[in-house]
């Protein structure tokens, strides 16, 4: 009996939470943040010249899981090569942003990019 009670307060407490909380208001707003030019600017940084890194491509800016928690982000595609300097299969990664810099990037996994839609490095 006491059990059905600690129950039924959790759930109306859930119901008045979920009902006063928007879900705009539960997502950070999206930085005003030149996601792109900041790529661009740190290709050197994100990539190693041995990568010869091509056709880069990015994504719009989207929510991304980090260690720290979720950061705005984008996916990144790019032709590297290999090390012998042959060009290699399209890779995608993750760079997240925190307070308008970058603060990691990393091999995009599982749905990370998932409909993601690309353009060109050179094009805004």
């Amino acid at each position: 009996m006491i059990w059905a009670r600690i129950v039924s307060s959790v759930v109306v407490s859930a119901i008045a939470f979920a009902c006063c909380v928007s879900p705009a208001a539960a997502q950070q707003a999206q930085p005003n943040l030149d996601h792109r030019k900041l790529i661009a600017e740190s290709l050197a940084k994100l990539f190693s010249a041995e990568a010869q890194v091509r056709n880069v491509a990015v994504s719009e800016l989207r929510r991304v899981s980090s260690p720290v928690g979720m950061l705005w982000g984008a996916c990144v595609r790019v032709n590297p090569t290999n090390i012998a300097g042959a060009p290699t299969l399209p890779r995608t990664y993750v760079v997240a942003f925190s307070r308008n810099e970058i603060a990691e990037r990393r091999s995009a996994v599982g749905d990370d990019c998932a409909g993601a839609k690309f353009e060109p490095l050179g094009k805004s």
